[in-house]
């Protein structure tokens, strides 16, 4: 009888969080969103014709080189294009013209839209380089089907503004991974319980113990910079001074060198040359590593502990119907290139190195970076709802994935914060098992679980599966959007396990699984041909255009949508109900402008400068 209650009453989403229930909280109420960084590639060549695939072996360079991944800095053929202007700033020009944007108050590179999400240039550095992606946050959303739209609201206005940008000779990727190994793509982002109990009352005491360091941080940063750029100050006249004098005398081998690549350096950071910038970098994490150290042992002792234990077997084989395929330098193919190289549970993500699947690194950039001058990074942590991320995911042009990927992550999340007794699987070595369920296409490898037997992937998926439709029953009021996820996982599961004896099972799966679709179109492939001929196909799959293999594949089996253009369109525009976003989006829509002084981020607006300054708080609905 609750389960038909269940099915029969909807919730009205803007109003989710005042849902009322029997003695527990409401499912999809919690405020979640998506961060994605896209790869750029400009057409130097014709384009080759992807009919004549199984036919080429010597298709070399198209989508390969790291440009066609990252675009680079110093890449002339970007940056010098069209006046002083470079590519990111091409592409922000484009995108003010769908849809009104103003600067955030932090960051310089980063714009808010008027749907309430944002687009920011975001630098990875590699051996040699620095580079740059395109990275789009959506707002903040109480739906996975909501998150949805904006987040195909978020790729169609992206790709339109690149081909108005470059004149349809750039194409937008939606992956996760280049040629060279770098990892970059989508992370999720949920609202949760970070603690509670006695183990939220040592936290915020370890946070107040933690005051003195932060202190001692904040104090040993101004005296490093105020030496720095003293230091910087006395070098660069002596620098113009021996310049000068060096056009009166003849000792041309002392003459400053006016080479492009000298001048790139020295122009880097308003004049400081990049030797500077990556001294002053290295000190800044030698002073923040003893805020880093305490925080995280802080963390690992007191932070999401139940979430950690009891959802990190369903992360490990989680890539079996949201993994999106990736063909790496050894032609092995894996699930997905995330899940792949996952190194630790929880941790601060590329400070030290490491692959976690919770992310809480922003945590440490809102103590010792966003809040330099102040301790409001400090303050926020003592918050019992906090947002943190999950960074296991590859991005995918497939809203069928994204959509599955985010509701099961959000309804199992509800499923363990709600405190429900149930039974999940426990991986004896959850890190080993990430990495061997990753590269198990065949989804025959069983991992040790704590009761000393052995389960694979499917088994691990139908365990949570049963527990999710326990707790869904045992509510009093669940949205039927919650029930539509949990069918199509278990739809979903039930065609994996079918599919190794089953081709109709196997159709089934072609559009909806992404690495099933990217390996049946490798298989199509001559066997002879080359690692770029196959690596294309990779990397044309996540193309955001009509030529794009996924979408192609859509069309072709007629792939039933989601989402309407109509909802796409409205939610380029408009920010989503009830959530923090509401506020943004109307203050960008009302107030923002060309010449407007207002500046944004994702809790406040502020507007003019100096003692006319006026902020104004976001208030969260509750």
């Amino acid at each position: 009888m609750s389960k038909t209650v269940s099915r029969n009453r909807k919730s009205i989403w803007n109003k989710a969080g005042s849902t009322k229930t029997a003695n527990s909280p409401a499912v999809f109420s919690r405020l979640i969103g998506l961060e994605t960084e896209y790869g750029l590639h400009l057409q130097s060549s014709p384009e080759p014709d992807p009919t004549s695939l199984s036919r080429r072996s010597d298709v070399e360079g198209d989508y390969l080189d790291s440009e066609a991944y990252r675009i680079e800095e110093s890449d002339d053929s970007v940056s010098n294009a069209n006046g002083s202007k470079d590519w990111y700033q091409r592409l922000v020009d484009s995108l003010s013209l769908i849809s009104p944007m103003v600067r955030s108050r932090g960051d310089v590179r980063t714009f808010f839209v008027a749907n309430g999400g944002s687009v920011s240039y975001e630098t990875r550095s590699t051996d040699s380089s620095l580079r740059g992606l395109l990275e789009g946050a959506t707002p903040e959303c109480r739906s996975p089907l909501i998150l949805l739209s904006y987040q195909m609201a978020q790729d169609a206005s992206f790709s339109e503004a690149t081909h108005s940008a470059f004149d349809n000779k750039a194409k937008l990727l939606k992956n996760s991974s280049d040629d060279s190994g770098h990892l970059y793509g989508q992370q999720e982002n949920y609202e949760v319980d970070i603690a509670s109990g006695w183990r939220l009352i040592l936290w915020r005491l370890g946070l107040i113990a933690l005051l003195p360091v932060i202190l001692f941080y904040k104090l040993g940063s101004a005296i490093w910079f105020g030496l720095l750029f003293s230091a910087s100050y006395l070098i660069h006249s002596a620098t113009d001074l021996f310049r000068f004098c060096s056009q009166y005398i003849s000792f041309r081998r002392f003459t400053f060198p006016e080479g492009p690549e000298k001048r790139s350096e020295m122009d880097n950071n308003n004049g400081l040359p990049l030797t500077w910038v990556r001294l002053a970098v290295k000190g800044m994490r030698v002073l923040h590593a003893p805020v880093a150290l305490c925080l995280h042992t802080l963390i690992l002792l007191f932070v999401l502990v139940p979430h950690r234990r009891q959802l990190t077997p369903f992360f490990a084989t989680r890539a079996i119907f949201d993994g999106v395929g990736f063909f790496d330098r050894s032609g092995r193919f894996w699930l997905g290139a995330k899940a792949a190289s996952v190194s630790t549970v929880i941790g601060f993500g590329n400070y030290w190195g490491e692959r976690p699947i919770f992310v809480t690194g922003h945590w440490l950039q809102a103590i010792c970076t966003d809040s330099w001058h102040s301790l409001k990074g400090w303050r926020d942590l003592f918050r019992k709802r906090q947002r943190i991320q999950i960074s296991i995911g590859d991005a995918t042009p497939n809203p069928v994935v994204e959509y599955l990927r985010v509701g099961v992550t959000d309804l199992l999340l509800d499923l363990i914060e709600s405190g429900t007794p149930c039974t999940l699987p426990q991986l004896k070595n959850p890190m080993h098992a990430f990495r061997r369920f990753a590269g198990d296409w065949m989804l025959i490898h069983r991992s040790p679980n704590r009761n000393h037997e052995t389960s694979n992937a499917i088994e691990i998926q139908r365990e949570y599966i049963q527990a999710a439709r326990k707790f869904l029953q045992r509510h009093w009021q669940v949205p039927d959007e919650a029930w539509d996820v949990l069918n199509r996982w278990q739809n979903t599961v039930d065609q994996l396990s079918e599919s190794r004896n089953d081709p109709n099972a196997q159709q089934w799966l072609l559009g909806r699984v992404d690495w099933v679709s990217k390996k049946w179109l490798l298989d199509q492939i001559d066997q002879k041909a080359s690692w770029s001929v196959r690596k294309k196909v990779d990397i044309r799959f996540h193309e955001l255009s009509s030529e794009g293999y996924q979408r192609k594949l859509h069309e072709v089996l007629k792939i039933p949508t989601l989402i309407d253009a109509a909802q796409v369109e409205r939610a380029q525009r408009t920010p989503p109900q009830g959530t923090p976003a509401t506020q943004r989006g109307y203050f960008i829509r009302e107030f923002g402008s060309e010449d407007s002084m207002m500046r944004v981020d994702w809790e406040s607006a502020e507007f003019g400068t100096g003692r006319e300054r006026k902020c104004v708080l976001f208030r969260k609905p509750k």
